[in-house]
């Protein structure tokens, strides 16, 4: 039964990581032909969420992004 049941969790482990490569990938691929830049909404200096454990942004963060011309 418990070989059943770790064989399981094999299939979903390595499902979760081809997951997150494909999402690592389009990622890149999308930051490949793109500029990021502040939009003029962006605040600065950028607010920070003091409440949380990890350093996450206090509201919204505007971004633009530029075709770069390959």
């Amino acid at each position: 039964m418990t070989e059943k049941f770790t064989h399981s969790y094999l299939y979903i482990f390595t499902g979760m990581r081809f997951a997150l490569m494909q999402v690592k990938t389009g990622l890149c691929h999308i930051l490949s032909r793109f500029e990021v830049v502040p939009h003029r909404n962006t605040p600065v200096p950028i607010p920070f969420d003091t409440k949380n454990f990890f350093l996450t942004i206090g509201g919204e963060l505007p971004l633009t992004f530029i075709r770069v011309q390959l």
